[in-house]
């Protein structure tokens, strides 16, 4: 394992602070007028007291675990460190019999082996060798960013459709699709832009599947609400509270639409229950 030299040595504290500047105090000010400096070859220059090697190539592995900020300025840094010469356990066990050290050693080493399982499953996955890894990685994400951009303006694209098909067929007030996103981001981002044509067409539409329902009405007469959450309350699953939300006014375009009814239910939902509301209330189903 390659290294860099440790130089320490004493230094007056006036001619330190004039070669090295104030940058010496990392650790805080040192009291005397004397310092003990620890320089790491072309990298740092510290005023430190605290035990050093002579080489940083004699610290091993250093695995940082996470960090913390402390204030402005200061970071904690938690992490575990291993001198990987002593990989044979009978020579490691000669030297440290200590306990810590012994569990120090193997979290380092449980932290080499989650790294690398997950790197050979990467080059597994991509059918790459560990050293086109990063470049395979980076050419992936590029496409998957272009191609995720043209898939949202399709999505758009296909709420458009379906909204213009509504209101352009006579036999539909409002209609229901079973959505295959398995969230309601989608339709919150995008739905608001299509109210004033339903509004205009006293038409609706609605999206729902076993964790969410979203439902944008034209005219909120169209539907009773209270039937509506009634029934949504009786097809929640779990012990966790539904997360309901409606609103009757939407401002889009600069223009406020109003008498609309835009609402939404998250939580997994029994899909009989809601399907039966529909069809009781002749809603169609796209």
């Amino acid at each position: 394992m390659s290294g860099k030299n440790i130089k320490k040595y004493y230094m007056d504290k006036a001619e330190a602070e004039k070669n090295f500047g104030f940058t010496l105090y990392q650790g805080g000010v040192v009291p005397g007028n004397s310092l003990r400096i620890v320089e790491i070859e072309k990298t740092d220059v510290e005023a430190c007291c605290g035990t050093h090697h002579d080489n940083t190539s004699q610290v091993g592995f250093v695995k940082i675990l996470k960090s913390q900020r402390i204030s402005d300025g200061i970071v904690r840094l938690y992490f575990v460190a291993v001198n990987l010469n002593f990989f044979n356990l009978d020579i490691f066990y000669s030297y440290f019999l200590n306990f810590q050290l012994n569990f120090q050693y193997q979290k380092a080493l449980n932290e080499i082996n989650e790294e690398n399982r997950i790197i050979n499953k990467l080059c597994k996955t991509f059918s790459v060798e560990r050293s086109h890894l990063i470049e395979t990685a980076d050419r992936f994400f590029d496409g998957y960013k272009k191609f995720s951009n043209r898939a949202d303006k399709l999505e758009v694209n296909i709420l458009d459709l379906q909204v213009k098909l509504i209101c352009k067929n006579p036999d539909i007030n409002i209609a229901t699709i079973l959505s295959d996103k398995k969230d309601a981001s989608l339709y919150f981002s995008n739905m608001d832009t299509f109210a004033s044509e339903l509004n205009k067409n006293k038409k609706g539409i609605i999206f729902y599947n076993d964790k969410f329902l979203y439902g944008l009405i034209g005219d909120k007469t169209l539907i009773d609400e209270s039937e509506l959450k009634k029934v949504l309350e009786a097809s929640k699953k779990g012990e966790k509270p539904m997360k309901y939300n409606s609103k009757s006014t939407i401002k889009t375009n600069g223009a406020t639409i109003n008498n609309i009814l835009s609402f939404s239910a998250i939580s997994p939902l029994n899909l009989k229950n809601i399907t039966d509301f529909f069809n009781s209330n002749n809603f169609n189903k796209l």
